[in-house]
């Protein structure tokens, strides 16, 4: 929200939901996330299973 925010160069919630829309490969803590056309994030999702042994790698979904 805040790369939309300072490529609006604006807070007004119409030109930072298009900033948000055009923003492609964004360099986050969870991983790169693109924004589609409603402004929803496009990211990979990786899902882990905790045990009391610990973590188990589950599977990583890529969206197409």
């Amino acid at each position: 929200l805040l790369e939309a925010i300072k490529k609006a160069n604006s807070d007004n919630p119409v030109k930072v939901k298009e900033a948000l829309q055009m923003i492609k490969d964004f360099k986050g803590v969870s991983g790169e996330i693109t924004f589609d056309a409603y402004g929803n994030p496009v990211k990979k999702l990786t899902i882990l299973r905790y045990t009391k042994s610990g973590q188990e790698f589950i599977v990583r979904i890529t969206p197409e």
